[in-house]
């Protein structure tokens, strides 16, 4: 199972194409902008800066809106996906359309046959266990219908983005920084340059 968590993912592209090896004229990217749907009006594809570095870099890019695909359009656009790239916005919306559509077990085939996973904010938190942990940044009652915060456990600690970023500072206040070390929960704090790289069961932070 290969991963690349990252805190924003247009900042470390570089990082990924060098550590995986990624051609980006030859690679199938599926790209998932659900977590920032829950925004009214409805972003288009040029609002994700997670898309925009990706259409830069040269990739061959399938959207896939959870929201509005239905199962047998999610499973064959997963089918055909070397990589999927999840982007950022509302983790609880994200978590909800990921149960409603089929995509974690469509998720568990793709990594099997060897697809990479892209995390980008939302789209990291969402490999952690339980994604309780961030009720303080994304608000659950976007995703009213959802009741189980289980998380597609990929990894088995929580991942915090933009940590420490000046641009982020009111999402992370020291009181809450100091509060997160209370549990006992692993946990990975990440600046916007860095992101987590999961290979063969092994994980290191990586930076650009």
């Amino acid at each position: 199972m290969t991963l690349f968590l990252a805190s924003t993912i247009s900042q470390t592209i570089d990082v990924f194409i060098k550590e995986l090896h990624v051609d980006p004229h030859t690679a199938k990217v599926l790209y998932i902008p659900t977590a920032g749907d829950y925004k009214k009006p409805k972003p288009t594809l040029d609002d994700h800066d997670s898309y925009t570095c990706l259409v830069e870099k040269g990739f061959d890019i399938v959207p896939c809106e959870l929201d509005a695909e239905n199962r047998n359009v999610v499973k064959e656009k997963m089918g055909k996906a070397k990589i999927i790239v999840v982007g950022g916005g509302n983790t609880y919306y994200l978590l909800n359309h990921m149960n409603k559509d089929g995509f974690r077990r469509e998720l568990g085939a793709a990594l099997k046959r060897g697809a990479i996973y892209v995390g980008s904010s939302a789209g990291s938190c969402v490999c952690s266990p339980d994604i309780s942990y961030v009720k303080d940044q994304d608000d659950p009652a976007e995703a009213k219908d959802l009741h189980d915060y289980t998380g597609l456990n990929l990894v088995d600690f929580e991942i915090y983005p933009h940590c420490i970023e000046p641009w982020y500072e009111e999402n992370y206040p020291a009181k809450y920084l100091l509060d997160s070390h209370k549990s006992e929960s692993k946990k990975i704090y990440l600046r916007d340059h860095q992101a987590i790289l999961v290979k063969e069961g092994f994980y290191k932070i990586v930076s650009s």
